[in-house]
């Protein structure tokens, strides 16, 4: 009830009513639901009772703690609370008991779904209560236990074995089960109660501003030598604690934040001084999003959707960061959370591990791997920290057209009106496993009869409808693939697997949804929120992979997931369970309110390491969110409100004029109170106007901002503000105020002497003072007739494009600054050229293509021996050639058309990509491909030798191993598993010749794999490029007779160094040209010249003359560019004033 209370101070008060009616409902249903399910309550035993009763032989025993069967929780009160001492009254409800029989042995096993389990393996299995206190102070704290009280029961009285089940390890979701771990026999030959306390504090943990103090209560205890167990009645505690310093109090109150109050679950104590700084619902929430510099324009959409959101976004790219180092970045946020007024609530990484790297788990678990997580971002309190302070998640993308697919489907499902059919069916998928089957069904039944069924969810499977939503459940309703495929198809708010799982699939047995199924889905337009507890399936910073499961859902678009949750490393089937009922406990906590996503997620972490506290840090860093992590999932309908937009979030106005824009009020269903608007932030000397002001919803608003002459320039952060009634709500913009036009940015870089630059870099210019925002242009000429970027409205002095540029290409680019003032001029245009990679010619030269074939069609030209074209993986469009690497010997054959590499060919080379899993182990390749030539000079076909490659592109990995039968045992080759990679091959040795290309891959009689793919295939070579253009000042000009007119000619160099001969047409008059001869322009230099006419004294007004200017080429004669000038004589008409003199 805590919980619900804080959420409602801090976040939703209007909903209050709302939800007491809903309250009401909820109750009547679950009445009806109990009554109606025929559950027979269990047979209870009292404290008086000698014996246990059963409702039959072999049934559990109920062992109430009680004087009366009462109930089956155990609860709490809190007695006494002061700024420094809790007192706390816990009335423990009993435990069930029954016999465990295995081939091991009769055990007694104590449960109850409210406790969990400590004990280490081998020593008796007894259930952990764990309540949580908040302590407003980071001070050491006390306890003591100032009443107690039990009563022992004798297991062999109520016909239980003597001995208590050891404790086991975990059951993972994989096809490993853990052997059984015998009875510690120190502990099993004790003689007295174990543990030998009853309580004790648990690490306590910082989450945000929130210092948490577990208490872990064992509320049974064993005595092996007797037999008997004995049952806490009731225990009465005291916590106390040295008062909060002031400086925790500030920092706890910059650091509060509603989300996080919110977080804290039923079973937090709170003191007087935390229930004093819950934040207020007006505070601004934080939201940083950290993304290489390639993806920031990009963005743009998404940052304007949280700020209309009311959130206050912060976009670092890495290059403001300062750092793509794990550190380095980690030590970004730690400054944001520890120094800025509004410490980031909310963390989005954008960009997949290999962009963004992620942390390697701590906890590696049974696979004795480091999976990755981002957990570390998010945790500012230390090394060992592992709770997050900040909601995190992660868009996971690797171009620009992935990121802007999750971007438009994260703001398309929030411009949802909730009344979509769809928002009402959800989907639950349980495992095929015969020994665990049942776990996973049961913890879905759970969800579907507290809040599927309540709540009016639906389904079509095993019927059409089912009432709460589809029960795929492999087992029980023999749910196979293709019904899994139709549900989705069908659309659902929630989709929600529970089995086996691997890094692309849910595979287990009958059920087989891999990444291929998730891209042919056809639930176009609807986005489901995907909760996979499986193992593998979020295993996101998987180096070898560019694409894990969970990574497929969300970069599909318009279909796929809005948001998945899925572990990195192996899951477990009892701690899955938790976390999953838990989950679904906080996501509908408050009926008319869906929680942001982070949240049921964090409290299911939570209880699973309340309940397993040895596994808490191993959960917290495998479950990661793919998506934003405030995602608020529709759950129908929102109730009535209103909401602001504006056209433009950021504004200019020049002193003395004034600014307008539209502010449209919208009404959410059917909200109809006027909303008074406002504006927060104005400087000194401006002032605004609203008409009509109140606005009422679904109309608009004319906003004018004026700005006085004397008003100072700057940037400002404004907030319009919008209050109806109870409501109120903020939109965060900027105003930029000058009194003058901007002038000419200088550009820094790139630039022609800084050539040549990599491909994925960013533009910087001068920051001009009073610039509201600049105008960006690149071309590839120097003319920009060819503008391939134009981008009129950008905020700051630098631009990183969204796309890698060309390499080994020439581009200008230039920029002007514009304020309310006006524009300026745009600068000069700067030349500059990019790196040449691999296989790519220089800049100035132009590439020749022999051969090309990306194997989009049918390749007749090619032959092959079993080698196919398939659609699971290609580097471009849709297709690639494709072998398998099965677990017998195999040698299998690729082979190219004849072609003919041009002697007088330069740099002529072999290029193709590939991507590859074939088995290597440490010694070298054990499955492995190599590439054969056939030529000439060499007719057999011969292993292209590793001197062929190019030092910086990727030769063979490793020698292939012959101990298994390999036919191409003892050659190096390519093997492991790597994407997508460009090979290029150097075939200069073989100019002049035909020659044919064979990929040959060969397998050993071991494992099998996913084999190798070839995409991308050609044969190219260089050539010379010689181009340049020339241009006057004025190629038109006059002059009076008997002077001399001077032309100005420029020429630039577009291609391959080249000197240029100069000529002149004949000509009546005196013409020459200074120098006559243009030596040694390099690629993008420039030179110059100067005609000179000189015009005869005799010529009369308006006589012309024409000459022709020629420069030709030295290395290519035939390349000519001509220029025509046009002098006219004109005659100067000379005026005299007289001179007026004073007599």
């Amino acid at each position: 009830m805590l919980k619900l209370i804080n959420r409602f101070s801090s976040e939703n008060l209007h909903f209050l009513p709302i939800l007491m009616k809903k309250c009401v409902i909820l109750l009547f249903l679950l009445c009806i639901l109990l009554a109606s399910t025929g559950t027979v309550k269990p047979v209870s035993v009292s404290a008086r009772d000698t014996g246990a009763a059963q409702t039959k032989p072999g049934d559990p025993i109920w062992f109430s703690a009680q004087e009366s069967d009462g109930t089956f929780q155990t609860a709490f009160t809190t007695t006494y609370v002061s700024n420094t001492t809790i007192e706390i009254e816990i009335t423990f409800a009993g435990i069930w008991a029954e016999t465990y029989s295995s081939p091991h042995g009769n055990f007694t096993r104590l449960f109850l779904e409210q406790y969990g389990h400590s004990a280490p393996q081998g020593r008796p299995d007894l259930p952990l209560y764990t309540l949580k206190a908040e302590i407003p102070s980071s001070s050491p704290t006390r306890f003591e236990v100032l009443e107690s009280s039990s009563r022992e029961v004798d297991l062999a009285a109520v016909s239980l074995p003597t001995i208590m089940l050891p404790s086991q390890p975990l059951m993972p979701k994989t096809d490993y089960t853990p052997p059984w771990v015998e009875p510690d026999p120190i502990a099993y030959q004790n003689q007295g109660w174990l543990p030998v306390q009853t309580t004790y504090l648990g690490s306590s943990y910082q989450q945000r501003n929130h210092h948490i103090q577990p208490i872990q209560i064992h509320p049974v205890r064993y005595d092996p030598h007797e037999g008997k167990i004995q049952l806490l009645q009731s225990l009465k505690l005291r916590l106390s604690w040295q008062a909060p310093t002031l400086a925790e109090m500030q920092r706890s109150a910059r650091l509060a934040d509603p989300s996080f109050d919110a977080l804290q679950d039923d079973e937090l104590i709170r003191s007087q001084d935390n229930l004093a700084v819950d934040k207020a619902p007006s505070a601004p929430i934080g939201y940083l999003i950290i993304s290489p510099d390639s993806f920031i324009n990009a963005l743009a959409p998404f940052v304007n959707f949280k700020q209309n959101q009311g959130y206050q976004v912060t976009v670092a790219s890495l290059s403001e960061v300062g750092s793509s180092s794990l550190t380095g970045i980690k030590s970004y946020i730690q400054n944001a959370y520890d120094t800025w007024k509004t410490p980031p609530s909310y963390l989005l990484l954008v960009g997949d591990s290999n962009l963004i790297p992620a942390w390697s788990k701590a906890d590696k678990g049974t696979m004795q791997i480091a999976k990755k997580t981002d957990l570390y971002y998010a945790t500012m309190n230390g090394s060992t920290d592992y709770d997050p302070d900040i909601f995190y998640g992660r868009f996971s993308v690797r171009d620009i057209q992935q990121l802007n697919n999750i971007i438009n489907k994260t703001i398309a499902y929030a411009d949802l009106d909730g009344r979509q059919a769809w928002v009402k069916k959800a989907s639950f998928i349980a495992s095929c496993d015969s020994g665990h089957y049942l776990t996973a069904e049961n913890t879905h039944n759970y969800v579907i009869n507290s809040y599927g069924l309540p709540f009016g969810y639906s389904g079509s499977f095993p019927n059409n409808p089912q009432s709460g939503g589809d029960q795929l459940y492999c087992v029980s309703n023999s749910a196979t693939s293709s019904n899994i495929i139709n549900s989705i198809d069908n659309q659902r708010v929630f989709v929600t697997y529970s089995g086996h799982g691997s890094t692309d699939r849910w595979g287990d047995g009958n059920i087989n949804i891999t990444s291929a199924t998730v891209r042919a889905l056809s639930n176009n337009n609807v986005f489901s929120l995907i909760t996979s507890f499986a193992c593998l399936t979020g295993d996101f910073g998987n180096d070898s992979l560019t694409e894990a499961f969970g990574e497929t859902w969300i970069r599909q678009e318009q279909k796929g997931a809005i948001v998945f949750l899925g572990s990195a490393d192996n899951s477990f089937w009892e701690t899955d369970d938790i976390l999953e009922r838990v989950f679904y406990d906080s996501f509908f906590a408050i009926p008319a309110f869906a929680p942001r996503i982070a949240n049921p997620v964090y409290d299911g972490l939570n209880k699973v390491r309340d309940n397993y506290p040895s596994y808490g840090q191993y959960y917290f860093e495998s479950y990661n969110i793919l998506g934003d992590p405030s995602t608020q999932i529709w759950l129908g309908p929102p109730s009535s409100d209103f909401e602001l937009q504006m056209q433009e979030t950021d504004m200019n106005v020049c002193t003395g004029e004034t600014v307008q824009s539209p502010v449209e009020v919208t009404s959410i269903e059917g909200y109809l109170t006027p909303v008074t608007l406002g504006l927060v932030g104005l400087p000194s000397h401006t002032s605004f106007d609203f008409n009509p002001n109140p606005a009422l919803p679904d109309t608009h608003a004319d906003m004018t901002i004026v700005a006085e002459p004397v008003a100072a320039p700057g940037l400002y952060d404004i907030t319009l503000q919008g209050t109806s009634a109870s409501l109120q709500h903020d939109l965060p913009f900027k105003l930029g105020i000058s009194n003058a036009v901007p002038v000419v940015p200088t550009l820094f870089s790139p630039s022609l002497e800084g050539s040549p630059y990599p491909l994925d870099l960013s533009f910087t210019w001068q920051s001009v003072e009073q610039a509201g925002s600049y105008h960006f242009q690149l071309a590839r000429d120097s003319e920009f007739t060819n503008i391939i970027i134009d981008e009129p409205n950008l905020s700051t002095a630098t631009y990183t494009p969204t796309s890698a540029l060309d390499s080994s290409t020439a581009y200008y680019w230039r920029v002007s600054a514009n304020n309310g003032c006006g524009q300026s001029n745009f600068s000069s245009g700067n030349g500059f050229y990019t790196f040449s990679l691999t296989g790519d010619c220089q800049s100035a030269e132009l590439t020749r293509t022999l051969y090309q074939n990306d194997f989009e069609a049918p390749s007749e030209d090619w032959t092959s021996s079993t080698w196919g074209l398939s659609t699971d993986r290609f580097r471009s469009l849709i297709q690639s050639f494709h072998a398998n690497a099965p677990s017998i010997v195999s040698d299998q054959l690729l082979a190219s058309p004849v072609l003919l590499i041009p002697n007088a060919a330069k740099t002529p080379s072999l290029q193709f990509w590939q991507w590859r899993n074939l088995e290597s182990d440490t010694s070298g390749c054990l499955d492995a491909g190599i590439l054969e030539y056939s030529s000439n000079s060499s007719p057999g076909w011969t292993q292209v030798p590793q001197e062929w490659f190019p030092a910086s592109t990727y030769g063979y990995d490793g020698l292939i191993a012959s101990r298994y039968s390999n036919p191409l045992g003892g050659k190096s080759g390519w093997c492991g598993t790597e994407s997508w990679q460009k090979s290029v091959i150097d075939l200069s040795q073989i100019a002049g010749e035909t020659a044919s290309f064979r990929y040959r891959l060969g397998t050993d009689s071991s494992n099998g794999s996913e084999g190798w793919f070839i995409d991308d295939f050609s044969v190219r070579y260089c050539q010379e490029n010689y181009s340049f253009t020339i241009n006057a000042d004025l190629a038109d000009k006059n002059g009076e007779a008997g002077t001399q007119v001077e032309y100005r000619i420029h020429i630039a160099n577009n291609g391959s160094l080249d000197s240029y001969h100069v000529t002149l047409s004949p000509s009546d008059w005196n013409t020459t040209t200074n120098p006559g001869f243009i030596e040694n322009l390099g690629f993008l230099e420039t030179g110059s010249l100067q005609v000179q006419v000189t015009i005869p004294p005799d010529a009369v007004i308006d006589q012309q003359d024409r000459v022709t200017l020629i420069l030709t080429s030295v290395n290519n004669p035939e390349l000519q560019h001509s220029l025509t000038l046009t002098t006219t004589v004109i005659q100067n008409f000379y005026s005299y004033l007289p001179i007026i003199g004073k007599e």
